[in-house]
């Protein structure tokens, strides 16, 4: 185990050092949770400021900087009134915890973060470089990186970090993704950056990721090698946070993926995408987050799913209804219909008529949008991608919508809950389709695109 490395189900003595009184505890790192207990002596409170950062150091000299904290419960306090002894005890959860050889403030620079993605690694195999880091021995390896991309203010990396047993041959290669921020960000605004590659990876192998094994550092990359050559002995700060990656209920593999890296035309278009994947964030990243949401609900079935979807949908650029009629002629019709209703005896509703006419007329119905944007998926995708049938399970799936926004729905019948799960799937087919439809993926990336399990999904239920 690293110095500053932290297992889970694992306690340690530590000593606080924010009050200067130095009270002594114990950190406990569960699965569900972090936490540290901390004792006072013959004190009568514990005055510990833990809003901002609550710094502990653990027996190994291990530097912890607790963030994001909130008391769990009161303070339990012990008292012996023969020996007048007493002892107060504070229990604090956090949701962040970095470990280092110094404390972590939240106002700290953070210029470059690496992590790993569990389960992921399948994405960037096969490249040739993983293929000439196979076959390379331990001293004589090939640069490890696979790509370096600039892109909006950052520099996005992915290397194989390399291990090696008795022989020469590496025993192990993994995947490794990083990020060099030209303008230094904080505790705050990295991990929006950082869930831009998380996401992209995500949409590409189809499946809810989480970042695991995040590491950051005040240094940039210059500073950092130059750190090394003087054999200062700096470390990058470890991140702890309670965020379980959730398994893949089956192998994930590159064959459905829009994107991947083997060969180098592959390479070269899995670049292309994730360049345009970042560079689009602003206008993107509600969409990007409600994607995740639909990723993360697969295992399950239920209006949450539904309503995620639908909510994709709305947050997609360019997937609103548009103008369906020009303002002009809805003047103009309205013009008519008003003298109508006057002619009729009608002259009180002029006003209402000439609303009604512009609502209904204004915008194209959800059939029109459906089938336009229905359309755009055929032309990036091919013909094949989405069978027109979709659209009527799109429709299906807005009243469904209707129906859970005025309380629970439940399925009155099976019949209504095939059409359910149906209408479901294809929503979120449809979303995925959309999302991705941009990207400048390769004539074999769309035809993978459309075998991805969430586009599947709706092929493989039955009507």
């Amino acid at each position: 185990m690293a110095h500053d490395d932290l297992e889970i189900g694992n306690h340690y003595f530590c000593r606080e050092e924010t009050t200067g009184k130095g009270h002594c505890g114990i950190f406990n790192f569960d699965v569900n949770e972090m936490t540290v207990e901390l004792y006072a002596f013959d004190e009568m409170h514990i005055g510990v400021d833990f809003k901002d950062v609550l710094n502990l150091r653990l027996a190994n000299n291990t530097i912890l900087s607790l963030h994001n904290n909130i008391q769990a419960g009161g303070t339990v306090g012990y008292t012996e009134f023969e020996n007048q002894r007493t002892t107060r005890c504070l229990r604090i959860l956090s949701n962040i915890v970095i470990a280092g050889d110094s404390q972590w403030l939240q106002s700290d620079p953070v210029r470059r973060v690496s992590f790993s993605i569990k389960y992921a690694e399948e994405l960037l195999r096969y490249s040739d470089k993983y293929d000439a880091i196979l076959e390379a021995e331990l001293g004589d390896m090939p640069d490890t990186t696979l790509f370096a991309l600039e892109a909006d203010g950052m520099t996005f990396k992915a290397w194989y970090p390399v291990s090696g047993g008795f022989s020469l041959k590496p025993a192990h290669v993994g995947v490794r993704y990083g990020i060099d921020f030209h303008e230094a960000r904080n505790l705050t605004s990295y991990m929006p950056e950082l869930l831009r590659l998380l996401q992209f990876v995500s949409a590409a192998l189809g499946h809810y990721f989480i970042p695991s094994e995040i590491q950051f550092s005040r240094l940039t990359g210059a500073e950092y090698m130059a750190a090394v050559e003087a054999r200062k002995g700096y470390r990058e700060h470890k991140v702890h946070r309670i965020w379980p990656p959730d398994a893949p209920a089956h192998g994930l593999w590159i064959d459905t993926s829009f994107a991947h890296v083997r060969g180098e035309a592959e390479l070269a278009a899995f670049l292309e995408c994730l360049k345009a994947w970042i560079v689009r964030d602003a206008t993107w990243r509600s969409a990007h987050n409600l994607m995740m949401g639909s990723l993360g609900l697969q295992h399950v079935l239920s209006g949450e799913r539904l309503l995620n979807a639908c909510r994709w949908l709305e947050k997609i650029p360019g997937a609103d209804s548009e103008i369906a009629v020009s303002d002009e002629d809805i003047d103009a019709i309205a013009e008519v219909a008003s003298a109508e209703a006057e002619t009729r005896g009608h002259r009180d509703y002029k006003k209402r008529i000439v609303g009604v006419i512009r609502q209904k007329l204004k915008k194209e119905s959800n059939r029109e949008r459906f089938t336009r944007l229905h359309n755009s998926i055929c032309e990036k995708f091919g013909s094949d991608a989405l069978s027109e049938s979709v659209v009527e399970y799109l429709l299906k799936a807005m009243q469904f919508r209707g129906d859970m926004a005025h309380g629970h729905f439940e399925p009155i019948n099976e019949t209504e809950w095939r059409s359910f799960e149906k209408a479901t799937y294809a929503m979120e087919a449809f979303c995925y389709l959309l999302t991705i439809r941009d990207l400048p993926m390769s004539d074999d990336g769309r035809q993978r695109a459309v075998r991805q399990q969430i586009v599947a999904n709706f092929f493989q239920c039955p009507a």
